[in-house]
């Protein structure tokens, strides 16, 4: 292990304690939102406090993101159907549709609503919503996005949590380039309807250099252009693929992955693929030496 992957690994096991401490906080967020209407577990659901739960991705892209927000919620004493109604709303990947989702649960008289998702999503909430509480869980500068006035007064209606996502995407090129040290051309693939998505470019074009690789921008529309984009690589004879995760990419990450694998392209994502930024050095040579075969590296 060199030690920029010990740096690495460090970083990851220190993030992830942190992830956790934050999600206990939006849950003790929601907690307290709701602790004042609490009523008792034998009245009629329609007297429960509702809480709104959107995304821009799929319900099966984050089918396990949904499952520990319930379970934490659980862990505190709120369970959905008996003391609390959680109203889900998914856009299956369309950052369009997120609007009219935010409109929905506003008219369900939620008390608050939790965006899970990026700074998409929330800037969609956002413009059709301005009275509800909104709490965000992974965004990008919330101050420079918008969202929020300051980190210590956020003001408004929006509050929540804010992510280094950008500013980590140097990591993943050293860790590209360790892991891969032949490759030197590495295409990234993002939403080209996402702006912080091509914030997060612009921060990997200007650590690129030093981080000894050339960047291919891939930009896409919507998930019917994906074979298109990896054709593009291709032909560009990228030796690695660095996926841009939003709402589009995570819902597509199945067909991402397969056609990953048809064009033998190891791919990096924020926090799932073949190789992520919590991968430890050991598993990433393994992928080195044994490409696409995620059985054999666990």
């Amino acid at each position: 292990m060199t030690k920029n992957s010990g740096l690495i690994a460090q970083h990851s096991a220190l993030w992830q304690g942190r992830a956790m401490k934050t999600l206990i906080y939006l849950l003790l967020v929601i907690a307290m939102m709701v602790r004042g209407g609490e009523v008792q577990a034998q009245q009629p659901a329609k007297n429960l406090p509702r809480i709104g739960y959107l995304s821009a991705s799929s319900l099966a892209a984050i089918a396990s993101r949904t499952e520990a927000f319930r379970d934490g919620l659980k862990d505190l004493g709120y369970v959905d159907g008996t003391n609390i109604i959680i109203e889900y709303r998914y856009g299956d990947g369309k950052l369009d549709r997120v609007p009219a989702l935010a409109t929905e649960l506003m008219h369900l008289k939620v008390v608050m609503i939790v965006i899970a998702g990026g700074n998409a999503t929330v800037a969609g909430a956002k413009r059709a919503i301005d009275s509800v509480p909104i709490t965000m869980a992974n965004v990008q500068d919330p101050v420079g996005s918008g969202f929020v006035a300051s980190l210590a007064r956020p003001g408004g209606n929006i509050t929540g949590l804010s992510t280094l996502t950008a500013e980590l995407v140097g990591e993943r090129l050293d860790l590209i380039r360790e892991t891969f040290p032949e490759v030197l051309r590495v295409a990234a693939l993002f939403d080209l309807h996402d702006d912080s998505k091509i914030t997060e470019l612009k921060e990997a074009q200007a650590v690129e250099k030093a981080a000894g690789v050339k960047l291919q921008a891939v930009g896409v529309h919507n998930s019917g252009e994906f074979e298109s984009a990896f054709a593009a690589a291709a032909k560009e004879r990228a030796g690695v693929l660095i996926v841009f995760q939003n709402a589009l990419t995570t819902t597509s990450r199945i067909s991402i992955a397969g056609l990953a694998i048809k064009n033998r392209l190891p791919t990096v994502w924020a926090d799932s693929g073949l190789m992520d930024r919590w991968t430890d050095v050991l598993r990433a040579q393994c992928f080195r030496s044994v490409p696409l075969r995620s059985d054999i590296c666990r």
